[in-house]
């Protein structure tokens, strides 16, 4: 199967914007354009092998614009083949727009006007995608590129500074991967953790270790995000196999750092097929190294079942592949909805008319109407960047060589994800969080991933004080950039056990509130001191970030019981089985807490009311080390307990670990489960279900929640009267609910306790 026929597919010129060229070559090309468009090192090949002689006449005018690092690769290229580059270029930067001008080819003509706008494509070092925008039409050129469903919505030069999406005219998509065959693969740090996790089970000192790229046209890019995320993460080298690999990365940092030129490595990334020249190793060497293998195509044309893994002693072969997948494909296409769509790169040649079928068919969806377009609601819109703070990512920890200043709200899994990240982060980076919240990392380092070092960047920051802090311009920061000094008031979330939220106090002015996850009820509102003055006068906010997981008005989140009233529907369903219970029974009670932190309030109430330790398998206690008064409250021993929140037998399996023996409760026993979500959706105004007769036990589910219902986030906006909100998450329930849905109602909450449209857009970064 050949892949990225775009030479037969693609011309490079786009429809809708004359004078421009992209990912072509040829004598056409420069006859017709000035302005030539590189996306990626693989599509600059042909460049060396221009005949210049004959283009001699249409070389001097033309310009090349690509990305830095894809013009320092295209250097190394040239230098090694003692060639002179052929044509004046432009370095472009990624996530920056540039004004241009298309020279008009009439004298009697002017130039039109031309925004670029260079896009990160996932794809190699330097690949990207273009957003070309006139002033009639607006093209996205995505060329070879990945994103995953989540990250597509995300994107943010797709978006207009009111959040809305951009009108796309046209895009030109990459379907490499286009077919059913191929609708879902691994992500590419999926696998790299994947392999990182073998590797750290193979001793390099006694075999070494064969990763095989199987490129079958020879495309460089795969290499570049496998060396950077297993060096990085294992302390060490990789060798290449190929020599041209040392050429090419030459001086490219995020590379060649990772690369060892001696020969001793024992990491060898090869190209696949093997090369045909003799390796210096010998063939009884060759055949004994561990051998990964990333597959794109082979697994799939064998078979057409996913066989994403396939593992034995001496082989790991894993589905890998840099180019968006059927599934992700289509999303990018129903999320930002274009006029029309072109493929600009298709597997092979036969496959053309059916790959525009598809596409078409797709757009006639677009034309039907938004009911045939929901798609599911997602976890959230936001990226961690906050408008107003630069260099910052609150709760985010997936790019994080973008930043200099991270901070958490609180330890919930959904909010330290890629935490492990900031343990291998070379650049200089200060981490902020609570007390609670620095002991609760240090207690579960080993489950997060996180060094020594990490640790050495965290910096604690007191609740209800205000704190103010330097956030440094990261290293290859925009040479215009400084650094910037901002206030920082944490708050109390009444969330979890330290969970807080974030005041930011810019040198503009500027407040902006992150709420993170958190809940408070309207009589509760005006004893948040760190938001109203001496006085008792509210502070004036100009943004909010909220927590809008119970926003959605179609479900029915409008109201829940307090934290004290649900604790006493706990304490009334225990009572009433302890009363119930026949002479001779033993009680035995399981709360399946909603998560892994957060039920405190239940674990000291109960403790202390019952007179009873708490059960807990060793891992949810390990969590609360160094918290005296709810370790006074738990135990281990299950035997010495009759209130249990540990996992049980046919409950969790999948998530216990394995060492952990699991409990198994009488057929007697009383089992309840504190929810929000299942009320929210399920049983409107309901509070609590419980059985009449609880004397054998039994299934009690009680409503309650840590997040702010619908009327409580009303009562919030109302009282503090933000200039702007942004509605930062999005609970996925039967109920779709999109994310310019959600925005629009809560614009419109707040335009109606303004009393006025007063949103100042202009000023607002969506992304």
């Amino acid at each position: 199967m050949c892949l990225n026929m775009t030479d037969k597919v693609f011309s490079g010129f786009l429809d809708e914007i004359e004078g421009i060229s992209v990912d072509r070559f040829e004598r056409k090309n420069f006859k017709r354009s000035q302005m030539l468009f590189l996306t990626n090192f693989f599509r600059g090949g042909k460049l060396a092998e221009l005949d210049k002689a004959k283009l001699a006449e249409h070389l001097k005018d033309a310009k090349l614009f690509c990305t830095s690092r894809t013009m320092q690769m295209l250097t190394n290229l040239f230098s090694s083949k003692n060639l002179d580059f052929p044509l004046q270029f432009e370095e472009l930067e990624i996530g920056k727009t540039y004004d241009m001008e298309i020279p008009s080819s009439s004298s009697d003509e002017s130039n039109e006007k031309l925004k670029v706008t260079v896009i990160d494509a996932n794809f190699c070092v330097g690949a990207c995608m273009f957003l070309f925008e006139t002033s009639e039409k607006t093209v996205l050129y995505t060329s070879d590129f990945r994103y995953t469903k989540d990250e597509i919505p995300l994107i943010r030069a797709l978006h207009e500074l009111d959040g809305e999406k951009k009108r796309l005219d046209a895009i030109y998509i990459d379907c490499s991967f286009f077919d059913q065959r191929f609708s879902e693969y691994p992500s590419v740090q999926a696998n790299i953790d994947l392999i990182i996790e073998k590797l750290r089970q193979t001793d390099l000192n006694m075999r070494r270790v064969r990763i095989i790229v199987n490129n079958e046209s020879g495309e460089v890019g795969a290499e570049s995000q496998i060396i950077r995320g297993i060096s990085a993460n294992l302390g060490e080298l990789i060798e290449f196999e190929d020599s041209k690999y040392h050429t090419i990365y030459n001086d490219i940092p995020h590379v060649s750092s990772y690369v060892s030129k001696d020969g001793d490595a024992k990491i060898i990334l090869c190209s696949s097929p093997p090369l045909k020249q003799e390796c210096t190793e010998d063939a009884e060497q060759r055949v004994s190294d561990y051998k990964i293998t990333l597959c794109a195509v082979e697994n799939k044309e064998e078979n057409q079942q996913n066989k994403s893994v396939v593992d034995s002693q001496n082989e790991l072969r894993l589905d890998h592949t840099l180019h968006a997948t059927e599934d992700e494909i289509s999303t990018l296409i129903l999320t930002y909805k274009p006029k029309k769509v072109k493929p600009c790169s298709i597997p092979s040649l036969r496959y053309i008319n059916k790959a525009q079928k598809k596409l078409d068919k797709l757009c006639s969806m677009l034309k039907s109407g938004p009911a045939i377009l929901e798609m599911a609601a997602f976890a959230s819109k936001f990226d961690g960047r906050i408008d107003g703070v630069e260099f910052t990512s609150i709760d985010r920890f997936t790019h994080v060589h973008k930043f200099s200043a991270f901070f958490l709200t609180h330890c919930h899994t959904d909010h330290t994800n890629g935490i492990g990240n900031l343990s291998t982060l070379e650049t200089k980076y200060t981490f902020y969080c609570s007390r609670e919240s620095a002991q609760i990392l240090k207690n579960l380092r080993a489950k997060l991933k996180l060094s020594d070092r990490f640790f050495d960047h965290v910096q604690v920051l007191d609740v209800g004080r205000r704190h103010t802090i330097v956030i440094k311009k990261p290293d290859d920061a925009d040479s215009n950039a400084e650094d910037q000094i901002v206030k920082v008031t944490p708050i109390s979330a009444n969330h979890c056990l330290g969970a807080c939220m974030f005041l930011f106090e810019t040198e503009e002015n500027q407040r902006v509130l992150f709420t993170g996850d958190f809940r408070f009820s309207p009589n509760q509102l005006k004893d948040i001191k760190e938001l109203h003055y001496s006085d008792g006068t509210v502070k004036g906010i100009d943004l909010v970030y909220l927590d809008t997981t119970f926003f959605n008005q179609i479900n029915h989140a409008k109201v829940f019981p307090s934290e004290e009233e649900s604790l006493q529907m706990i304490e009334a369903s225990i009572d009433k089985y302890l009363f119930a219970l026949k002479k001779g029974d033993q009680a035995w009670i399981h709360i399946k807490p909603a998560g892994f932190i957060g039920s405190e309030e239940i674990i000291v109430k109960l403790s202390k009311k019952y007179k009873t330790k708490i059960h807990f398998h060793e891992e949810e206690c390990k969590c609360y080390t160094g918290f005296e008064e709810i370790e006074s409250c738990i135990t281990t021993e299950g035997q010495v307990a009759f209130i249990h929140m540990c996992k049980i037998e046919g409950q969790d399996v999948n998530s216990t670990p394995r060492k952990e023996v699991l409990c198994k409760p009488p057929s007697n026993a009383l089992h309840i489960v504190p929810s929000a979500l299942y009320f929210a959706i399920e049983l409107g105004n309901n509070k609590i279900i419980e059985p009449e007769d609880l004397s054998n036990g039994g299934f009690v589910r009680i409503a309650r929640s840590r997040h702010s219902s619908h009327s409580e986030l009303k009562s919030f906006l109302k009282h503090f009267r933000p200039r702007r909100a942004f509605a930062w998450v999005i609970h996925s329930d039967k109920n779709t609910y999109s994310f310019c849905e959600m925005q629009a109602d809560l614009d419109k909450m707040l335009d109606d306790i303004h009393g006025k449209r007063h949103h100042d857009f202009k000023r607002m970064k969506y992304y």
